[in-house]
């Protein structure tokens, strides 16, 4: 089960401005209208928080060093060596956070970081201890026949930060280095970055809304407004037989667009779902001891994802739209008064953990 953000907390601490030293040097009008303007949202939607930003960043040499009179200085990186001693630590850190069980395997790590799967990224104390890692995705969209655009967006599967650190803005330097890793690439691949998409349980929500994260809804035939039931697939099976090992569960599946669109079509939506299930929960057929295996697992996942894209056939015009915490309790009122309902994913317990 993918884990949720835990040990941030956006109301101390903030993404920091697009450091300009990672902007790449293809000029904005080479990149087309729709590319220049993507870019440039994301560019802003990093900036927007410049002001609140609690360190001093200092490069010396090969290190990238922040520092605040408050808080002491920490080095930032990329770990991009399977073999750096912090894959250890950030395995360890997962397994006191999550247990065993829950977190990911010390060979799946050096395994991702190897082949640039996942990417980790890292907060230390001068003297090597890890504070605050992350693990995101940087997920290419599969163009429907006919579209010109190719387009991508950033998975965040969780961050975690050491208890002692909490509260200091840490993890804020983290989102600076995945979020301009992310723009880097697009400007790289020449891709449209849709958005920023995780899974989250509820504790957790508000504070993502401070970050422009929502619940996805659509209105339904009748309508009332549902909450897209999103249901993560099986991750682990039979390498024999492909039957999975594990039932999958819901969670909520939290967005935020660049551009800040509040609503869309419910076909975009898909198809980041689907990326997300074929690359983050999807395995190759070299991990299967047969292609049988291989297919049946694959099948699956994309059971799990033809139930939603059923449902979803539900929306009326197609769309799918975003709403914070705040904003559902105005809609809430709203749909009381005209005899409509709002109708929430219902998490069981192990679902919530």
């Amino acid at each position: 089960m993918n884990k949720f953000e835990g040990g941030f907390d956006p109301e101390k601490e903030f993404i920091n401005p697009w450091d300009k030293d990672h902007q790449q040097n293809t000029k904005e009008g080479e990149l087309g209208p729709e590319l220049a303007e993507n870019h440039k949202s994301m560019e802003g939607m990093i900036s927007e928080l410049e002001a609140v930003s609690r360190f001093e960043h200092v490069k010396e040499e090969d290190k990238e060093i922040i520092r605040s009179p408050e808080s002491g200085e920490f080095l930032v990186r990329r770990v991009d060596n399977p073999n750096d001693p912090m894959v250890e630590k950030i395995h360890q850190m997962m397994v006191d956070e999550f247990g065993v069980e829950e977190a990911d395997p010390l060979y799946w790590l050096k395994e991702s970081i190897k082949q640039g799967i996942n990417n980790y990224d890292i907060v230390t104390t001068p003297d090597g201890e890890l504070v605050s890692f992350s693990n995101t995705r940087y997920l290419e969209i599969e163009p429907t026949q006919g579209e010109q655009a190719r387009e991508s967006f950033l998975y965040i599967a969780y961050i975690l930060t050491d208890d002692r650190f909490r509260g200091k803005g840490i993890a804020t330097e983290i989102y600076k280095k995945f979020y301009s890793g992310t723009l880097k690439q697009a400007k790289q691949e020449g891709h449209v970055v849709k958005g920023v998409l995780g899974e989250a349980v509820e504790t957790v929500e508000p504070f993502l809304n401070k970050m422009g994260r929502k619940r996805v809804y659509f209105e339904d035939q009748a309508g009332n407004i549902q909450e897209v039931p999103y249901k993560f697939p099986p991750m682990d099976y039979d390498s024999k037989t492909g039957e999975p090992l594990d039932e999958g569960g819901f969670e909520h599946l939290m967005l935020r667009l660049v551009g800040d669109k509040q609503e869309f079509d419910s076909a975009e939506l898909l198809k980041m779902v689907k990326a997300l299930y074929e690359e983050e929960y999807g395995a190759s057929e070299e991990d299967y001891k047969n292609k049988a295996a291989y297919e049946k697992a694959m099948g699956k996942i994309m059971d799990v994802y033809t139930e939603l894209e059923a449902v979803l056939s539900q929306a009326k015009d197609g769309k799918v739209f975003l709403m914070s915490v705040e904003e559902r309790k105005k809609k809430v009122k709203e749909l009381n008064r005209e005899g409509r309902e709002l109708k929430e994913l219902e998490l069981g317990e192990e679902d919530m953990e």
